[in-house]
This record gives structure tokens, C-alpha cells and sequence, in this order.
């Protein structure tokens, strides 16, 4: 059985090795990096050269990754990238035979044009925030500042695709034109922008699996999207998760019913049948109603290092199995009952100005057991590992609760460095729920 993942982060490498786990003979990750080739991170931890392949000089557009997909031959394909299932990648693939795994470039507009997806779910009766959709040009302003005096706060989001990174928060008059500003750099995928009031609350994430209706869901976890502690800072791809949050303990049947189902029937009523992973990013207000943040077509990157994991041995990978061989799933997902974190470390400077090539080194005989690694951008030369990106490793751990796995998790960033002090991470992510347990270090 031969899988292929399309992506190139840890993402990608942590569904290869939930794959691997569940009985791949082999992954192949298009174009992934030269950490995770092999597991080439773990290999000194785990002392295995696990049947994980890569190939760099593949480019992520559909042309490309059509061609490597009728060398390689595999068995399936899951596309994990947003811009990727936003080009139609599924499609194609599908249409030149291959089964797949990933919504079809319909189904996933429900990320990749936010303005449409706020519309859907103004028709379908789904909670969001209040809203307005401008495009450049627009004057905006009065409708800011009147957010901003209404709520203390207002989020100007790009339409489109922005790398995670498309939202601006504004709490004064005089961040609106810095806002403005930040939007008109971000190109087409804010060619149209919506002004959105400041949601008070609690955020969270939420997968579920879709398939002929059938609608199955992960643990709820929570990420961290600012780069510096006590969430300041400008917003990056992803600092950290951890799984399960606890802000959502006692809702999930509430989420599913007010959230999830109502999206799910409402883009079949709409004849866009839905076949994925679905991501919620919902707020638990203080009036605690459930709220819609976003939706994503896909798995979240750092939130899936912390599910992942939890999965009963192999379940994932039947699980997809069963998606693209047109099988019912499972009646449930079985997941263990520890609390894993990850943790992000990133390049200094990122998300704005970094530096690449600068050699990362790990103690790996100080790294506590059970923590795994898994390799963002990394590339090998001569078998030392050297920076290749903004966001370069994640430190996966597990523990009892948040206190214990964020512990092993911190223990083992320690173990690692970036040459000229080059490596940036986050020591308190999972805080909330730490200070739920009355440990607030």
C-alpha cells in the first residue's frame, strides 16, 4: 500500500507517520522537506529509517503534482495545502483516475473566499460575527471606528488565501490606518476584505471527518496564532496547540448540532456536497454562545500534531481508506485520553524578516521519551540539519494533562538551538488551560 501526501510542512509529516502507523508500506510526500525524508529528525531517538519519501523538486501546482503522481502510482493521495484544494487539485486528480482524499475545489470555498463562506452562513442561520465585505478602495472607515466604539475592537480579513496570516485586529483609531495598509500588501487575496466586529470569548478548534453524511469528530484543540507570549505579537502560521481544550469540555454535541451539521446539510442543499476534513474555528463567547471564527477545508497546522497521535493505532489510516474506496466509516473515532502539545520552534525574525541556513542542533540524548519531532523547513547537507524556512520544527509531547505534556514538550525545545541564537518558541502555549489547573508557569 503506497500513500502520497501533498504538502511540505509538518502537516504533511505528521500524516505520513499516522499512515505509517496504521499500515502504509510507504508514503510519499510531495514535495515535503529533507527533515522529514526518512524521518531523518527521529532517526538518533528512534533509530529507525522509516519508509518516508520525498521529493523537493516537485512544485505545488497541479501540473507538477499530476506528473509525480502518474510516475509514483500510488494507492491514494490526500491533499493537506488550502491553496492546493483551492486550484482544483482534488479535481484534477480524480479526473485522471486516482482516488483521493479532500474536498473538491467547490466544497473548499468554504475557506479559500471567505466573503462567500460568511454569506453561506448568514443563508444557512449559522452564528458568525457581524460583518461587512468592502473591496479595495472602499472607504471603510466609519464602519471601524463605529465597531471599535461598539465593541473596543474590529478584525479587517483578507478574502482570499493569505498564508494563515490575513487577519488584523484594530482597538483604535490610530491602528485603522496601519490596518488599512497591511490589507493593501497582501495582493489578490485581499482584493476583497471584510471589516468584522471583535468577538469576546474564548477560541478553539474543532476537525470532524465528513463522508456521505456521515460526520465524525476529533478531539477540540486550541492553537496559538501570535508570535510572543501572552498571545501578542503578529500573527504566523501557528506557535502551538495542544489537545483536548477544555473550553470546549461538555459542548461538543452543541457544536455539532448548532455549527458543524447545519454547514454540512447547508452546502448539500446548495448542491455542494461536502467529503473532507472540516475545521471550525469557533469562539466560545462570553455569552456563551457558539460562534463561527472560520472554516478551513482541511487539517489545521500546528493542531494536527496534537491529534494525530491520540488516534487508536491505524484508525486514520482506515479511516481514509474508507473515504476513498466509497466505504462507511466507523461509528465513532477512538482516541486515548492523554493530552498531547506541540510546540513550534521558529526562526528569530519570523513571521517577518528570518534568515535560512543556520544550522539547528539537537541534544538528542537530553530529549525526555516520548517526545517526537516533527520537521517543517529543514534541509540536510552532509547529514547536519540546517534552517529552510520561517517555521522549522514542532516538539510533539504527551502527558496526563496540559502541565505534564507541556513540560516534556519544553524540556525538549531546550535541547535544541539554532546557530547565532536563531531559534524563537512560545513557553506558555496551552496557558489557559494550564491556569485552569492553577499552574500558570
Amino acid at each position: 500500500m503506497k500513500a502520497m501526501i501533498i504538502g511540505k510542512g509538518m502537516r504533511e509529516h505528521a500524516l505520513a507517520l499516522a499512515h505509517l502507523t496504521g499500515g502504509a508500506d510507504e508514503v510519499f510526500v510531495a514535495p515535503g522537506n529533507s527533515g522529514m525524508n526518512h524521518d531523518f529528525i527521529n532517526q538518533p531517538l528512534t533509530g529507525r529509517c522509516l519508509p518516508l519519501l520525498t521529493d523537493e523538486t516537485v512544485s505545488l501546482n497541479t501540473d507538477s503534482v499530476l506528473s509525480v503522481a502518474q510516475h509514483y502510482k500510488p494507492d491514494f493521495i490526500e491533499v493537506a495545502p488550502d491553496r492546493m484544494l483551492a486550484e482544483g487539485l482534488v479535481d484534477v486528480l480524480t479526473s485522471a483516475g486516482f482516488r483521493v482524499f479532500g474536498p473538491t475545489r467547490k466544497a473548499s470555498r468554504i475557506e479559500w473566499d471567505k466573503a462567500w463562506s460568511r454569506e453561506f452562513m448568514r443563508r444557512q442561520g449559522i452564528s458568525c460575527p457581524e460583518y461587512r465585505i468592502y473591496r479595495k478602495g472602499d472607504d471603510c472607515r466609519a464602519y471601524i471606528q463605529y465597531l471599535i466604539q461598539r465593541d473596543g475592537k474590529a478584525f479587517l480579513k483578507a478574502s482570499g488565501l493569505y498564508e494563515g496570516k490575513g487577519v488584523i485586529g484594530v482597538k483604535n483609531s490610530d491602528e485603522i490606518e496601519h490596518a488599512l495598509k497591511r490589507i493593501d500588501t497582501m495582493g489578490s487575496a485581499s482584493d476583497v476584505f471584510l471589516v468584522e466586529e471583535g468577538m469576546k470569548g474564548e477560541e478553539f478548534s474543532f476537525h470532524v471527518l465528513v463522508h456521505k453524511g456521515q460526520i465524525l469528530s476529533f478531539k477540540s484543540t486550541q492553537d496559538h496564532k501570535q508570535i510572543f507570549v501572552n498571545d501578542t505579537g503578529e500573527n504566523t502560521g501557528g506557535m502551538g496547540a495542544y489537545a483536548p481544550a477544555l473550553v470546549t469540555a461538555g459542548l461538543e454535541q452543541k457544536i455539532l448540532d448548532k455549527i458543524i451539521m447545519p454547514a454540512v446539510h447547508g452546502l448539500e442543499k446548495e448542491d455542494i456536497p461536502y467529503t473532507g476534513m472540516l475545521y471550525l474555528g469557533g469562539m466560545r463567547c462570553t455569552d456563551e454562545r457558539i460562534r463561527v471564527v472560520e472554516f478551513n477545508a482541511r487539517w489545521g497546522d500546528p493542531e494536527c500534531h496534537a491529534i494525530l497521535p491520540g488516534i487508536a493505532g491505524g484508525t486514520y489510516h482506515e479511516m481514509i481508506l474508507a473515504i476513498v474506496n466509497q466505504q462507511s466509516l466507523p461509528s465513532c473515532i477512538l482516541e486515548d485520553t492523554m493530552t498531547r502539545i506541540s510546540i513550534v520552534g521558529a526562526a528569530k525574525g519570523y513571521p517577518e524578516a528570518y534568515e535560512q541556513g543556520k544550522q539547528l542542533s539537537i541534544d538528542y540524548t537530553a530529549v525526555p521519551s516520548g517526545v517526537n519531532f516533527l520537521s517543517g523547513g529543514i534541509e540536510i547537507s552532509d547529514g547536519i540539519m540546517y534552517t529552510a524556512g520561517g517555521r522549522i520544527f514542532s516538539a510533539v509531547a504527551h502527558g496526563a494533562d496540559i502541565i505534564h505534556a507541556r513540560e516534556r514538550a519544553k524540556s525538549a525545545l531546550k535541547c535544541c538551538s539554532v546557530e547565532d541564537k536563531g531559534l524563537h518558541w512560545r513557553d506558555d502555549i496551552g496557558w489557559r488551560d494550564a491556569e485552569r489547573a492553577g499552574n500558570k508557569v
